[in-house]
């Protein structure tokens, strides 16, 4: 029976397949798409994993060079949690014609191969495409901030994720559930031209896991249907979600006239909102907002419960103004700034 036989750290492998087992599906109905596949050459490793909306690339180094070799799949999930369970530096795979032996320091075990079939790799690539440069920490924070306001479940896919729209030397990230939540953040970019794209609410989830403890820059491509991300040794390449992403211009407007500003303690409004919310339920959602001249009042009258609440914030402000808001949506947001 032939066998090839390659050896990776341990550490290093590690690293990869946790991000690849994030993007790979056990419960599709496609083998391959639970799995991580395996492409050794002489110059190094390619690792990839996709559910048919995302893909990651990853390279990893050899601890020695091999002849080139067919491409083989292991599930991507059994693979990760066996490797956990190992106390060694490095892994010996072994490859026969149907299965994967792994060898460490204090025994053996095997994998079955699965067949590569149906993989979502496509030639999607073209001239007629986007360029363009981020700062990966402030994205990533940007991400982070926004992501809050999207949709979940929604049957409008368009609203379960981030839209991108690029405009000159900026990107606005953008999210809604069209219902009571709207938020955006502007960052600096560097673009080749301007697009919009919408990014699923998984790919969102996969991307700041990527970015997290990355380099200071990264880079992407923007092509019909799919955005390409270079984070590192990593490709992030994802599906654009379908549909148009509703016009939020309107509400989001930074015209002076109709825009007021007020500084507040995030501290300080995060606990009464703590306190404010053991009064809130799925029906009585809303916390009334007052702005009066130096001070912010604060409060919540659930009728059905039979309770009520009112606070006061201190503030520099001569506005006054009166507005209810989602309890729930509005402490979900502010707590990212804690």
């Amino acid at each position: 029976m032939n066998t090839q036989k390659f050896v990776f750290e341990l550490k290093d492998l590690l690293d990869i397949l946790r991000c690849l087992s994030k993007v790979a599906d056990k419960r599709n109905v496609n083998p391959v798409f639970g799995c991580v596949v395996f492409s050794i050459t002489q110059s190094g490793t390619l690792l990839k994993a996709t559910n048919g909306e995302i893909i990651i690339h990853s390279t990893l180094s050899n601890v020695k060079s091999y002849d080139n070799i067919e491409e083989f799949a292991i599930s991507a999930h059994i693979l990760y949690e066996l490797l956990k369970s190992i106390h060694d530096t490095k892994v010996e795979f072994n490859l026969y014609d149907s299965c994967i032996v792994l060898k460490h320091r204090t025994g053996e075990c095997s994998l079955n191969k699965i067949a590569i079939t149906c993989w979502a790799d496509e030639d999607y690539e073209s001239d007629n495409c986007v360029k363009g440069v981020i700062n990966t920490s402030m994205f990533m924070t940007s991400l982070r901030l926004v992501k809050v306001a999207m949709s979940l479940n929604d049957a409008r896919s368009i609203l379960n994720g981030i839209h991108m729209q690029g405009r000159g030397q900026g990107l606005l990230l953008t999210a809604t559930d069209c219902l009571s939540k709207i938020a955006h953040m502007k960052i600096g970019a560097t673009l080749t031209q301007d697009f919009n794209f919408t990014i699923s609410a998984k790919s969102v989830e996969i991307l700041m896991s990527l970015m997290l403890g990355a380099s200071q820059q990264s880079d992407f491509t923007v092509y019909d249907k799919v955005i390409k991300f270079h984070i590192d040794s990593k490709i992030l390449i994802i599906r654009q979600v379908n549909g148009t992403f509703p016009d939020c211009s309107k509400a989001l407007t930074d015209d002076e006239n109709t825009t007021k500003s007020v500084a507040i303690d995030v501290q300080e409004i995060n606990s009464i909102l703590n306190r404010m919310l053991l009064l809130l339920d799925n029906v009585n959602k809303k916390l009334h907002f007052a702005l009066e001249k130096d001070h912010l009042t604060i409060s919540v009258n659930n009728i059905v419960n039979g309770c009520a609440m009112s606070e006061e914030l201190q503030i520099s402000s001569d506005i006054k103004y009166g507005f209810y808001v989602n309890g729930y949506a509005i402490a979900d947001y502010l707590k990212n700034f804690s």
